[in-house]
């Protein structure tokens, strides 16, 4: 082989290897999900656990990325009583609510994210519930520090997409103090860590 060829070929394979040097996938290794749902009578809120999530970075953009939520891990923080704290999170799991049993994950699937002023970024995604995808828009705050991305985000989702229309107003009139609004509010706080497998054991707060 030529001298030339030999160049050109380390030319070639300098370029490619910096090209895919870009690209940098960040596991989830530490993650605090807080649900809040509210009602006409009050509101209630816990935890819910996250079984794995990546990002994927070429250069400073987001180009992928992938959560997915455990709803089986869902807790209940307000109410003391065990009697009553058992009987609420039994009826979210059921039918009524979340179909734990068939449907045990939801998934957040990020198809783009548009950087904006400081660390705020817009997350454009599809969020899935009971086997239900709906688009899901967002404001998240993305840091890197000591080498980690730092992800916080407030989702608010209305749940009536999803098929979960247990006392919504927007089905069912003369409700009264029984009333539950059709949105609740997931607070998402992750730290992912670069070159992590995507299989690595996520750590709760």
């Amino acid at each position: 082989m030529s001298i030339r060829r030999i160049f050109g070929a380390l030319a070639i394979c300098s370029l490619v290897s910096g090209v895919f040097a870009q690209e940098q996938m960040y596991t989830a290794v530490k993650h605090d999900l807080e649900w809040e749902g509210k009602k006409v009578s009050g509101s209630h809120n816990g935890k819910v656990g996250l079984s794995k999530g990546w990002l994927k970075k070429d250069g400073d953009k987001i180009v992928d990325g992938w959560f997915e939520v455990d709803l089986k891990t869902m807790t209940c923080e307000d109410l003391k009583a065990p009697e009553w704290n058992k009987k609420l999170i039994d009826h979210l799991f059921s039918d009524d609510f979340f179909s734990v049993e068939s449907h045990p994950m939801a998934t957040l699937k990020v198809n783009e994210a548009i950087p904006k002023a400081g660390d705020k970024w817009v997350f454009n995604t599809d969020l899935t519930i009971k086997g239900i995808t709906h688009p899901l828009i967002f404001e998240a705050e993305l840091e890197t520090k000591d080498g980690n991305l730092e992800f916080d985000a407030d989702l608010v989702i209305d749940r009536t997409k999803y098929e979960i229309r247990y006392g919504s107003g927007s089905f069912f009139k003369g409700l009264g103090d029984k009333l539950i609004y059709d949105n609740f509010e997931v607070d998402m706080e992750v730290v992912l860590a670069a070159d992590s497998s995507p299989e690595t054991k996520v750590e709760t707060e």
